[in-house]
This record gives C-alpha cells, sequence and structure tokens, in this order.
C-alpha cells in the first residue's frame, strides 16, 4: 500500500471535482424575478434552490446597507452644510442646547 503523504494529498485534492461542485452556474438570461420564482417553484435541485436563495437574500442584504449608507452621507452633508451657514452665535446656542 502506497503512503499517502502531503505531496500525494495535495494531487488528489488538484484532481479532485468536490470542489468544482460548489460552483453554481445560473442562466443570465433570466431576471431576479424569474430566478426567485424557478427557485421556489422546485425547478432545481434541493442544493441549487438553496444556493440561489443564499444568492438573492445576500444580494438585497448587501442593496439594502448600500442604500442605508448612501442615507447616512447625505444626511452628513445636508448637516455639514447646514452648519456652514450659522453664525458663531447660532453654533454656541445650538451647542448648548444639546448640553442641557
Amino acid at each position: 500500500m502506497a503512503l499517502f503523504n502531503s505531496q500525494t494529498a495535495s494531487e488528489a485534492g488538484r484532481k479532485s471535482k468536490r470542489t468544482s461542485a460548489k460552483k453554481l452556474v445560473i442562466d443570465s438570461t433570466l431576471d431576479e424575478e424569474e430566478l426567485t420564482k424557478n427557485a421556489l417553484n422546485g425547478d432545481y435541485g434541493a442544493v441549487t434552490q438553496r444556493q440561489v436563495l443564499l444568492m438573492l437574500i445576500q444580494h438585497h442584504l448587501r442593496h439594502k446597507d448600500r442604500l442605508l449608507k448612501q442615507a447616512i452621507d447625505e444626511e452628513d452633508l445636508l448637516g455639514a452644510a447646514y452648519l456652514k451657514t450659522l453664525s458663531r452665535d447660532e453654533l454656541e446656542a445650538v451647542m448648548r442646547s444639546h448640553d442641557d
């Protein structure tokens, strides 16, 4: 029996097809709504269905996070622009009102 050392393990890992099985190729002609519908209807196998739904959820969360960051940036810009229009006395009054 041959020894199974790190070199042969490395070669076996390169030849293995298991990692490529995790990759998911999706028909790019489908839009998000049709892809979701196909996944929910069970048109795909269980593993593919799960991966499609996880991908859609991640996409939605990234989009939501991006919109939240954009809203915060816009508020910061508006606040900075407003503060530039105030005089020193007005700024001090605003700061005092927040201290109380």
